[in-house]
């Protein structure tokens, strides 16, 4: 049986009891696998000292359904692991360039997954850069990053790309290129009719707008525009309630803001579990997602989001509007103006409301957890009959 292996971006760090802090969210990825692979499937796992993470959990090596081995993407001490491989999938990374070639060595099928394009990297320096020296020296290292990445990408027997800006960019220059777009609910979880004609009816039987945001509370999110987009939505006299899930460096600031604004509608909900408390809160209560990303990363918060039959008004950045292109699921605002996701907000017809939450359940079923799964290893397979 062939041997699929993966060198995942995702880092963990290993314990004193020799354990692996890891997050839930990687180990049900690996799991899927594990299941779908016809063979043997090993993770080489990039370790560094504390990994952290919203959902991180202790896990023994030997209770995984994958074979889980600590290696250093620094060391470069994970080749001998891939002896004997059939595919591998991994990178792009600065610290792994070069890995396509070797691995061609060895005669193992090297496959590219891309999360971020160099536009997407671009807009996260500028948005996390203290000053405009430092946005420069990271902006910098980003385009000699993306020069190494091509000639990689070039080499792969496939790549993977993780969302639209991805693809876009890069299919170009490989034949054999999938689309996919990452997320973590199952089937089973999806909404329901029940779920969406419940929201709906509240919603038009005259309930405010249930609004949401959930992620990391940081800058490449937007996190800092809510308040903003909030106090517009009061001063326009739009019924609405806003929860905000999730946690980061942010928190105070978001504090002080719904103090000083006086934002009696909006609450701070913090770190919910995803499958017992986020995934009811979206399918049973929340009518439109709010999306402030500055930037075009690839966030499963997207899918998620359609997965729960609930349509998202967003920033137009690079991933946000790929979706749109592929499907009427919400609807886009200039990329760092919250006060234009407040026009949009209260400009929403009920009926096209109702019409945009259908269309999310539909584009998300097309794109579950088990069928991007199912897409991604026949792909994968595909390249060990080349």
């Amino acid at each position: 049986m062939s041997i699929l292996a993966l060198l995942p971006s995702q880092t963990v760090s290993v314990t004193s009891s020799g354990k692996l802090v890891m997050t839930r969210k990687f180990i049900s990825g690996m799991a899927l696998y594990a299941q779908l692979w016809d063979g043997p499937v090993r993770a080489l796992l990039n370790v560094v000292p504390g990994s952290p993470a919203l959902d991180n959990v202790e896990v023994d090596p030997s209770d995984l359904p994958f074979q889980a081995i600590p290696v250093s993407f620094e060391r470069q001490d994970f080749y001998p692991h891939l002896q004997g491989v059939a595919v591998a999938l991994g990178g792009p990374h600065y610290q792994l360039h070069g890995w396509v070639k070797r691995a061609l060595a060895m005669g193992v099928q090297p496959v590219s997954c891309v999360e971020y394009s160099l536009q997407t990297r671009l807009d996260i320096a500028r948005a996390e850069g203290a000053s405009t020296f430092q946005i420069a020296k990271r902006s910098a290292w980003e385009i000699r990053e993306e020069v190494r990445n091509l000639r990689d990408l070039s080499r792969s027997a496939a790549i993977q790309c993780n969302g639209t800006p991805t693809y876009d960019t890069y299919h170009h220059i490989n034949s054999n290129t999938l689309l996919y777009f990452d997320t973590r609910v199952s089937e089973s979880d999806y909404a329901t009719q029940e779920h969406t004609h419940n929201r709906l009816h509240r919603y038009f039987s005259g309930a405010p707008l249930h609004l949401a945001f959930s992620g990391r509370w940081i800058r490449m999110k937007g996190v800092h525009h809510l308040t903003d987009m909030a106090q517009e939505l009061s001063c326009r006299k739009v019924p609405y309630k806003f929860s905000i899930c999730g946690g980061g460096d942010l928190e105070t600031y978001l504090r002080g803001e719904i103090q000083r604004l006086q934002l009696k509608d909006v609450q701070l909900l913090g770190n919910l579990n995803f499958t017992k408390e986020l995934l009811p809160l979206m399918r049973e209560q929340v009518d439109l997602f709010v999306a402030p990303h500055i930037q075009g990363d690839p966030a499963c918060t997207y899918l998620e989001t359609l997965a729960c039959g609930v349509p998202i008004v967003g920033y137009a950045n690079e991933a946000w509007s790929g979706i749109l292109n592929r499907a009427p699921v919400g609807w886009s605002a200039p990329v760092g103006d919250p006060k234009a996701l407040a026009r949009v907000i209260a400009s929403l017809e009920k009926s096209e409301l109702a019409e945009r939450s259908l269309a999310a359940l539909q584009f998300a079923k097309a794109h579950s957890f088990e069928r991007t799964y199912e897409a991604r290893v026949q792909h994968l397979a595909s390249c060990t009959r080349s």
